[in-house]
C-alpha cells in the first residue's frame, strides 16, 4: 500500500491526472480521425462548411471562366448552332486574351450545315459564278480546325448505347479519372459506343474528353 501511495504521489507530481486526461483525449480523437466513421465524417464536413460560411476565402484570381451561350447571346447572334467560323472567332479571342486551355461541352459530330459548298448546292437563284466562288472557299470545319491547331482545345465526346463505328485509336483521347476508394468504377455507366467530332476537327484538337455533352 505504501508503494502504491508513493507511486500515486510521484505520478501526480510528474504527470498529473489533467495531463493524462488530455493525453487520453488526444489518442481518442486521433483514433477517431484515422477510423473516420460516417458520423465523424459528416460532422467534419459540416464543420468545414460552417467555417466557409463564417469566413469564406476570397480569391484574387479566377483561373476558370465559363463562356455561356445564353438567351442574350442567341438574341444577338442568332439561333444555335452558330456557324463554326463564329466558334473559331471565339477560340481566337479567348487565346488572344490568355486562355491556356479551352474546353468544349459540345460535340461537333456532323459537318457544318453552313459550309460554303453546301450553301452553294442548297441555295436557289445563285448564279454560276457565285456558286463557283462558294465552292472554292474553305469549309467552316476547316476554318475551325485551323484555329484549333493554333490553340490548346479539348473537345467533347459522348457515350452511346450502340456502336456506330470502330474506335479510331489514332485520334487523341483521354479517359475518365476517379477519386475515392477502390471499386468506385463499378458505379460508373458503361457505353459500348462513342460519338466523336468530325475527323477534320477531331484531329486538330489537343485531346478529347468523354462525358455528357450537347451535340452541335
Amino acid at each position: 500500500m505504501k508503494r502504491l501511495k508513493l507511486l500515486r504521489l510521484w505520478f501526480a507530481r510528474k504527470l498529473g491526472f489533467a495531463r493524462l486526461m488530455c493525453l487520453a483525449l488526444l489518442v481518442l480523437f486521433a483514433g477517431a480521425r484515422l477510423w473516420d466513421p460516417p458520423p465523424i465524417q459528416e460532422l467534419r464536413l459540416r464543420t468545414f462548411d460552417m467555417f466557409q460560411l463564417i469566413d469564406p476565402r476570397h480569391k484574387a484570381a479566377r483561373p476558370v471562366t465559363i463562356v455561356d451561350i445564353d438567351d442574350k447571346s442567341l438574341a444577338r447572334l442568332g439561333q444555335w448552332p452558330w456557324p463554326r467560323t463564329r466558334i473559331a472567332d471565339m477560340i481566337q479571342n479567348l487565346t488572344s486574351n490568355g486562355a491556356v486551355v479551352i474546353g468544349f461541352d459540345v460535340v461537333f459530330s456532323e459537318p457544318d450545315r453552313l459550309n460554303p459548298d453546301l450553301v452553294a448546292s442548297q441555295m436557289r437563284y445563285l448564279d454560276d459564278a457565285t456558286r463557283i466562288k462558294l465552292r472554292e472557299l474553305p469549309s467552316n470545319d476547316q476554318v475551325l480546325a485551323d484555329v484549333i491547331k493554333r490553340s490548346r482545345v479539348v473537345l467533347g465526346e459522348t457515350g452511346l448505347p450502340e456502336v456506330l463505328s470502330e474506335l479510331d485509336k489514332s485520334l487523341p483521347f483521354t479517359g475518365v479519372a476517379t477519386v475515392g476508394e477502390d471499386g468506385a468504377e463499378r458505379f460508373l455507366f458503361e457505353f459500348p459506343g462513342l460519338l466523336r467530332n468530325v475527323p477534320i476537327i477531331e484531329k486538330a484538337a489537343a485531346c478529347s474528353r468523354s462525358g455528357p455533352s450537347a451535340t452541335d
